[in-house]
């Protein structure tokens, strides 16, 4: 007689978010003032990235770089570098250490930490947060936003929110929400861009309902991507 696998339970995440931090990190290293429309172009000659003023002018990703300018004239356009932004970053993984050791850097702009132990000895998830965007802010002067849930992408969004979700609580938090948010998971992917726009247009609005796409026919139509970006949604099929 055989009997069903046991679901692992995701592990308890804490997610450390710097937003915009290729433009951030690009303005750093070009001098550019804090208060400047500024955006970064990729190789693609696309927007990357773009600062809070820049939004605010109308500038978005995936702009070509004649459109951004028309939206906003006095646009600072900078660069793309990989290398820049992972070295910038380097300070803001330092300052998170001196709260609790042992951070992954996920890519540069997002640190990762198992927040369990670390919760417990600083008194709770929340103070936890707190202590880590004072400590970031303090070491670097950068603005971070931190977030806990059950799991990797459930962590990335809920930084995203600066919210802190009940144990066991984030398939309920995670399956009502767009499926486009499986973009934050890696966002600098065209590729899995067009999948998540391909998969609106096909009717599946939620993660909910890529959650609940039969395995083997999103590994044949979709093929390795596909079951990747399902795969971060598998615990939300219990409920």
């Amino acid at each position: 007689m055989s009997t069903a696998p046991t679901r692992t339970a995701p592990t308890r995440t804490a997610a450390l978010w710097a937003p915009d931090w290729p433009v951030v990190a690009a303005m750093a290293a070009a001098d550019t003032p804090a208060h400047a429309p500024a955006a970064v172009l990729g190789g693609s000659q696309r927007i990357v990235a773009a600062s809070a003023p820049a939004r605010a002018a109308g500038v978005g990703r995936g702009m070509r770089r004649r459109t951004a300018q028309q939206y906003c004239p006095e646009l600072v356009v900078l660069p793309a570098d990989d290398a820049r932004d992972a070295a910038l970053f380097e300070p803001v993984a330092v300052a998170a250490e001196t709260v609790v050791a042992g951070v992954e850097v996920a890519r540069p702009g997002l640190l990762l930490l198992g927040s369990d132990g670390a919760a417990r000895y600083h008194g709770s998830e929340q103070d936890l947060a707190r202590e880590l965007v004072e400590a970031v802010a303090a070491g670097t002067g950068h603005e971070c936003q931190v977030g806990v849930a059950d799991g990797f992408l459930a962590a990335v969004l809920a930084a995203r929110d600066e919210t802190v979700v009940p144990p066991d609580g984030s398939p309920a938090w995670l399956a009502p929400r767009p499926v486009a948010d499986l973009r934050h998971a890696r966002p600098d992917d065209p590729d899995l861009s067009g999948l998540l726009d391909l998969w609106h247009r096909l009717g599946l609005r939620t993660l909910g309902d890529v959650a609940h796409l039969p395995a083997g026919s999103v590994r044949a139509r979709f093929g390795v991507l596909g079951t990747w970006a399902r795969s971060l949604t598998l615990s939300l099929i219990h409920i």
